[in-house]
């Protein structure tokens, strides 16, 4: 793959070739190969232009929105970068990187749904007040750490948790590329949601949310300045590093009970064609939710079964994958869902819910039974996208009654859909609908949504549902599997 050296190699390299009567130096950018890495400060290019003496004699000022056009038309030479992601056990997905210098592993989970990026740090988990994998980030060992807090926390909330920590800037490298200065939460707390969810399993939180677009001056949350900050992406494409101002998601099915490593894929700057079949289907990020902070699209239809209801006008859905499962408003949940599961396609499923956890569990044997759920979006209000049965359900094995190890079946659908104001009706879906399309989240056209089949070697694995019944089934600990989800659940 090539991409574009950017940095002391082209500051060095810049010679004077001003535009004709322009009175603006060019840099001569440098060609490389995957072994180098991307410096994203044109401040700091300029800087070093002017510092070495190679100024103009007409204007000694290096006009640094030249030096930002030229950076973003030499990433025309760079390609999508595909970069894989971590799969664990179907209830997330996490993305490796390296923070600080010198670099510091750290695995954070990828979320549309948030836009900060937070790791804990050393100290917070020697204090046992975090429960991030032992590669915690040390922020002692970093020179390039730059605290900007004056030792005043900042609080971070979610669907489920929160997290308080120091705002500062450190340098971040995903893959290939390096960003500097980038906002970073150094979290000091995970509140007792969080703890239960990291579990060790992960470092914090990379947030992907729309924020409002490209636009650096865009405010989509006056009264919240962290809503506000753009993420590492963001800064990506604002700094010309990506092919594209767009990334892509593929997330795999790796089986519910075990860690896959390379169970998903996440491309920066463009889309990977060996993942997805088709045309990409894409649709409007409405501005109507919180000023376009999320990917958020307006919903047309909801069909059970293969039966189309028209929903509510104001019904926006939220396209996030730091939410396991899909959640709805809660009386379409209980109007049309649940009873639409229970009564089943050709016979009653026996699935209960339980309002405590806001699950509902059905016997596994029954899965089959259970009715399709598509969604249709406002710009193609005819085209529905499908999971059929046998996706519908998480399933986990639990000890039952006797001590014995059985499969619990967790409907993939709940009542869990959040307050957006005057917005309207906002349901998320999360991975449990983007496991079955490839998704593609554009900031071209004022933001947009894209959907794609996937392709036939990328549908991970799916256990198909036999005839016969299990007859452990009915010995399930309803407790023990409610505590399980709801422990696990992520919902970010």
């Amino acid at each position: 793959m090539q991409f574009v050296l950017i940095g002391l190699t082209a500051a060095v390299a810049a010679t004077a070739s001003p535009a004709p009567d322009s009175g603006v130096f060019k840099l001569a950018v440098m060609q490389g190969t995957a072994s180098g890495t991307y410096s994203q400060d044109p401040q700091r290019i300029a800087d070093m232009i002017a510092s070495s003496g190679m100024h103009d004699e007409v204007n000694s000022a290096v006009d640094l929105s030249q030096v930002k056009q030229d950076f973003k038309a030499a990433a025309s030479v760079l390609e999508p970068l595909n970069l894989p992601l971590y799969n664990g056990k179907d209830f997330a997905y996490y993305i490796d990187f390296q923070l600080g210098t010198p670099g510091q592993n750290q695995r954070v989970l990828a979320d549309t749904g948030s836009n900060e990026l937070w790791v804990g740090s050393a100290l917070c988990n020697a204090r046992r007040l975090c429960a991030d994998k032992l590669d915690a980030f040390n922020e002692a060992k970093s020179t390039s750490y730059v605290d900007l807090s004056k030792s005043v926390l900042s609080n971070v909330t979610y669907g489920k948790g929160s997290v308080v920590g120091y705002q500062s800037t450190e340098t971040v490298q995903v893959g290939p590329v390096v960003v500097q200065k980038t906002p970073l939460l150094l979290v000091q707390q995970e509140d007792s949601n969080i703890l239960k969810q990291n579990n060790r399993s992960f470092n914090g939180i990379m947030g992907l949310a729309h924020v409002g677009g490209l636009d650096t001056t865009t405010i989509v949350a006056p009264n919240n300045p962290a809503a506000n900050i753009k993420t590492v992406v963001h800064n990506m494409i604002n700094l010309g590093l990506l092919a594209q101002p767009m990334f892509s998601m593929w997330l795999g099915t790796g089986g519910s009970e075990e860690d896959t490593p390379n169970g998903g894929e996440i491309t920066l700057g463009g889309m990977d064609a060996s993942r997805f079949s088709g045309a990409v289907n894409y649709f409007s990020v409405s501005k109507a939710v919180v000023n376009g902070y999320y990917w958020s699209i307006q919903v047309s239809q909801l069909a059970l079964g293969g039966k189309p209801k028209a929903m509510a006008d104001k019904t926006f859905a939220i396209i996030d994958s730091g939410t396991t499962f899909i959640n709805v408003d809660k009386n379409t949940f209980m109007n049309m869902v649940l009873p639409a599961v229970q009564a089943g396609t050709t016979q009653a499923t026996g699935a209960e819910y339980f309002a405590e956890y806001e699950l509902t569990l059905v016997p596994c044997e029954n899965v089959q039974y259970l009715p399709s759920f598509a969604v249709s979006f406002s710009e193609k209000s005819n085209m529905f996208f499908t999971i059929n049965t046998s996706q519908l359900v998480l399933r986990k094995k639990v000890a039952d009654k006797l001590g014995r190890v059985v499969e619990a079946c967790i409907l993939g659908i709940t009542p869990g859909a959040v307050s957006a104001g005057n917005a309207g009706t906002v349901w998320i879906l999360g991975e449990m609908f983007l496991r079955r399309f490839y998704t593609v989240h554009s900031f071209s056209e004022g933001g947009r949504v894209g959907f794609a089949l996937l392709s036939t070697n990328a549908t991970g694995t799916i256990t198909p549902i036999g005839s016969e019944k299990a007859s452990s089934a009915k010995l399930v600990s309803v407790v023990s599997v409610l505590v399980l989800a709801a422990a696990a659940l992520v919902s970010l």
